[in-house]
């Protein structure tokens, strides 16, 4: 990600102070760690410089959370990707909203 021309690389990010990630992945592929998840949480993420084709985003849950129900961790790699995850529980964990 880029903020006045800063090259920033996340690793956690509080849900309080974001909710949506612009990631530019522009200088190479990196990963963001989710927050520990509480019912309703929810997280977006938009392929900021449309580079996730070359330069993929990975998106690593919490300790032992989930997304989409598997204990792994989810990899954007298709050009202009954008989506927003929801915590459910901890059973299936983050799912996405839109597939």
């Amino acid at each position: 990600m880029e903020h006045h021309g800063q090259q920033l690389r996340l690793v956690t990010i509080p849900l309080q102070r974001v909710k949506c990630v612009f990631a530019n992945t522009t200088s190479g592929a990196w990963t963001l760690t989710l927050p520990a998840g509480t019912l309703g949480d929810e997280i977006s993420f938009i392929d900021y410089a449309g580079t996730f084709d070359s330069n993929a985003l990975t998106i690593a849950p919490n300790g032992s959370e989930k997304i989409q129900g598997v204990a792994a961790s989810l990899t954007v790699s298709v050009e202009r990707a954008a989506n927003t995850l929801v915590y459910t529980d901890g059973t299936q964990g983050w799912l996405l909203k839109n597939k």
